[in-house]
């Protein structure tokens, strides 16, 4: 009641501090930080001496207690913002009442039992918690007895987790060209001919993307649900990025039994760029939605090798993850395997895959669905196959197709030295940490670095050089530097225990993994402000926000830009087809055009649009009437000859 009434205290100043600051013109974030900012010491002051009724002497280890549950509690407020934005709902105030909701109810859990505890454990079902091991038990303080159930820590953790990652992929984005706007065109035109094997660009068969369709099929199904919008195109990039985290801080916390590795791992994928940007968690491209489907086969794998006889349903669901991968990019969903081959041969593994038809099993049902499609398709498409053949195997090993060339190193530099990945050249040391660690964490690491060495060999030795064709091997370079820090933290322990090493320099050494992890999510903030957002800002981005602002016109709208020149089309520009396309099935009359000669035989009324900066005098001249001029961009009316000479 007392915690009630503070949260209804605390929730209303808040609220209005938020409302207060969006009307000011600050945005969703700031105005989130401000009103929570300065409730925070109201709440601890109210919820202290009188909601709980603590009034002993005040420590510091209860201040970083209450820090933390707020950081915990705000994260998922923050999870939920950013999920409102990505829908669409930006600076509004019902997203951030829907986060103050989830924010109230996880810092009273907290609150009530972990930072104001009287010694009770936290448990939400009394007969099953206390029948639990002792190992699953956090002791939280020692001047309390406050156990918390690691579960539940490990959960919380997750949610801080993926706000952070929410926080990094933050607003939606306009349209990429490469190579985003082709999928989602492929989708948009799926979306309205209907679900098929055959995807299509301009209503014909695709012979340039020649993917398998499983990421189209995904995208055509949000479509159905949330609307053609750039939110539910990359929702499913999205959901896999966040399901690959998960299965990061699964996979570790089952190897560790630490929490705190399993959000050390976790945290490092999530803040890397080259996870969260381009090709990843941000854009509509197959590659979230591979990384997240080799992941799973490759941690089955991992532990299906370590037994003997190991349950079917492991390595026929592993089978099922590398169809769904060679389903979404062909051939390059297999690629990972590499380092299962060398794992077994460098740790003397190599008969165990023969040992049962169950591993055989798994390859037939892995490749019976591409084998499949491949026949389908080609049979109702002819020509595909050849195209296959050369877009996804011969011409990307063989030459660097789209002029994507690089020398053999190129992996290593933008991965590791220009910072794609969160620890950048600290990512190197991993291999180092072999030497003290032991048991399952040698074997987990040693299996990390052979596929991510792996992978590292097939896509040095292709002609065709793109950083995301490395993006696979993020979790597992996260990974093997989350192990090499618990191996790096095992051997200080024994090492302070045997009096090897002080108390003090051991403490002061395990905060080095913090900092580590600060200076990474540091770097990365700046790699998004500086490198990538600024990727985005280019013309044909535009024409979202072009035709947003021309929407209460109800004339006929020609979009004219000479796109970009590639083999098969010489007005490319696939970001513009799909906002032609959305405006369309708006009800609008809207046309999109590379071929500027069409526009002088318009017809009178009609509003001629582009964000090509080639275009705008030319414009002017044959259309002098202004009517609309927004960040680059320009609208411009016809009007019949005569009536507005003067414009």
């Amino acid at each position: 009641m007392k915690f009630g009434l503070v949260g209804l205290l605390n929730t209303a100043i808040g609220f209005a501090i938020i409302l207060a600051a969006l009307s000011a013109g600050l945005n969703d974030y700031a105005a989130n930080a401000l009103g929570y900012g300065l409730g925070l010491i109201i709440s601890y002051s109210l919820n202290r001496y009188w909601t709980f009724s603590v009034h002993g002497t005040r420590s510091l280890n209860e201040l970083m207690l209450f820090g933390s549950a707020f950081a915990v509690a705000y994260s998922a407020n923050l999870l939920v913002l950013t999920s409102f934005r990505a829908a669409g709902y930006i600076d509004q105030p019902l997203a951030h009442l829907s986060g103050l909701i989830v924010y109230s109810a996880l810092f009273y859990l907290l609150s009530r039992y972990v930072v104001f505890g009287d010694g009770r454990r936290f448990t939400l079902d009394p007969q099953s918690f206390f029948h639990r091991r002792r190992a699953d038990l956090i002791l939280l303080r020692s001047n309390a007895t406050v156990l918390v159930d690691r579960h539940l820590v490990f959960i919380l953790a997750v949610i801080a987790t993926f706000a952070i990652l929410l926080l990094f992929t933050g607003k939606t984005i306009p349209v990429v060209i490469w190579d985003e706007g082709r999928i989602i065109v492929n989708a948009m035109e799926m979306r309205q001919t209907g679900l098929s094997l055959v995807t299509t660009y301009n209503f014909a068969p695709d012979l340039w993307n020649t993917k398998p369709p499983l990421l189209i099929w995904l995208m055509t199904g949000s479509m159905a649900l949330f609307g053609p919008t750039e939110f539910a195109l990359r929702l499913p990039s999205l959901i896999s990025a966040l399901g690959t985290v998960l299965l990061v801080m699964l996979f570790l916390r089952r190897i560790t039994r630490s929490v705190g590795i399993a959000t050390f791992g976790g945290l490092v994928l999530a803040i890397s760029g080259g996870f969260f940007g381009e090709h990843g968690a941000r854009t509509g491209d197959y590659d979230a939605l591979l990384c997240f489907l080799t992941t799973g086969y490759l941690m089955l794998l991992f532990f299906a090798l370590h037994r003997q006889s190991p349950p079917l349903r492991w390595i026929l669901l592993a089978g099922l993850f590398a169809a769904a991968a060679l389903m979404t990019k062909s051939v390059a969903g297999g690629a990972p395997v590499a380092g299962v081959f060398l794992y077994i041969l460098v740790t003397g593994r190599w008969r165990r895959p023969f040992t049962t038809p169950n591993y055989f099993l798994a390859g037939l049902l892995a490749l019976a669905p591409l084998i499949l499609f491949l026949a389908l398709r080609e049979y109702a498409a002819p020509g595909y196959l050849s195209a296959t053949l050369y877009n996804d195997v011969a011409g990307r090993f063989s030459e660097a197709l789209g002029n994507h060339s690089g020398p053999p190193w190129a992996y290593l530099q933008v991965t590791f030295v220009n910072g794609l990945f969160s620890l950048g050249t600290a990512a190197l040391l991993a291999p180092f940490a072999l030497t003290i660690a032991r048991g399952r964490t040698r074997f987990a690491l040693i299996y990390a670095l052979c596929i991510a060495f792996g992978l590292l060999v097939i896509v040095s030795i292709s002609a065709t050089k793109l950083q995301h064709y490395y993006l696979p091997a993020y979790p597992f370079l996260a990974i093997a530097a989350a192990l090499a820090v618990h191996a790096c933290l095992t051997h200080i322990k024994a090492l302070a225990a045997t009096g090897a090493m002080s108390s003090r320099r051991a403490s002061i050494v395990r905060i080095a993994p913090v900092i580590l992890l600060a200076i990474a999510m540091a770097q990365s903030v700046q790699m998004r402000l500086n490198l990538i957002d600024p990727r985005l800002d280019y013309p044909g981005a535009r024409y979202g926000v072009l035709l947003d602002g021309l929407a209460a016109e109800r004339a006929p709208i020609l979009l004219v830009d000479k796109g970009t020149a590639i083999s098969i089309d010489r007005h490319y520009a696939p970001e513009l087809r799909f906002h032609a396309m959305v405006a369309r099935e708006n009800g609008r009359s809207v046309e999109e055009t590379g071929d500027v000669s069409r526009v002088a035989s318009v017809s009178p009324n009609t509003i001629v649009a582009t964000c090509d900066p080639s275009l705008t005098s030319a414009l002017q001249a044959e259309f002098p009437r202004l009517l609309l001029e927004l960040n680059g961009c320009v609208a411009r009316r016809k009007v019949p000859r005569g009536k507005d000479k003067f414009g």
